[in-house]
């Protein structure tokens, strides 16, 4: 879709169902900004199916289809935590990105994670600190990175 103000108030109206959606942009081959919604968790497959559809027959097909396949291994929530919080931290601690593959949407606030990549960016934080700690980092540097590790790990 071309509106991402209507967008993200699709996807505003599908939480008030119990429907988790995903927003992400892209710029199509014409140049323009297109905006979508993904649903990934199957429990929000099946909320969606009951209770929305689609008007469209061959996507109501689709839909159908992947209901009756029922729970697929990729089936998740997103944790809640705001990625370019993780990247500011990240960044003030002299981490890498290269040390989190595969999760740059994330960092820019286009995607969520699933838990078990979230236990990886922990682990990440958790690895520096142990680093600091047999390292003789400063102690403003180690005080922050226990801080960090303790609020990822709240999450």
């Amino acid at each position: 879709m071309k509106s991402e103000t209507l967008i993200k108030q699709l996807q505003l109206l599908l939480m008030r169902f119990g429907i988790v959606s995903s927003y992400s942009h892209s710029v199509n081959r014409y140049g323009s900004t297109m905006h979508a919604l993904d649903i990934s968790d199957f429990g929000s497959f099946e909320v969606f199916y009951e209770s929305i559809g689609f008007s469209a027959k061959d996507k109501e097909r689709k839909l159908e289809r992947r209901v009756a396949k029922g729970r697929a291994r990729s089936s998740f929530l997103n944790v809640p935590v705001i990625g370019s919080w993780v990247d500011r931290r990240a960044k003030e601690l002299g981490i890498k990105r290269r040390q989190f593959p595969g999760i740059t949407n994330f960092f820019h606030d286009e995607r969520g994670i699933s838990r078990s990549v979230f236990n990886g960016v922990v682990r990440t934080f958790e690895d520096e600190l142990a680093r600091a700690r047999s390292s003789n980092d400063s102690s403003q540097r180690l005080a922050l990175l226990q801080g960090t590790v303790s609020q990822l790990r709240m999450i």
